[in-house]
């Protein structure tokens, strides 16, 4: 372990905190009106690009950083999908 390897995943416990009051508020909520469902697509790919590098450059604090905040990413497409759809069967009802 090397002096920096601390750094990287004091970096991996933020990234991976950071989403969890988004995900608590859509559960509680279930509301997803003002998400970009872009946005969190584009962090997966961008993810799955860090992730790709970190395998083909053997940085395995890169590719521990990488997959928490993947995972939290794609809960919150998931959500999206499950929550969007029911606000738009609800609206049809009313």
């Amino acid at each position: 372990m090397n002096i920096y390897d601390p750094m990287g995943y004091t970096a991996v416990f933020v990234a991976t905190v950071a989403i969890v009051p988004q995900i608590i508020q859509i559960i509680k909520t279930k509301k997803v009106d003002d998400i970009n469902r872009c946005f969190f697509l584009l962090m997966v790919i961008s993810e799955i690009l860090y992730i790709t590098y970190g395998i083909l450059k053997q940085d395995y604090v890169m590719i521990a950083s990488t997959i928490p905040p993947i995972l939290s990413h794609i809960i919150v497409i998931f959500l999206h999908c499950k929550y969007k759809s029911k606000a738009t069967i609800q609206d049809s009802v009313d």
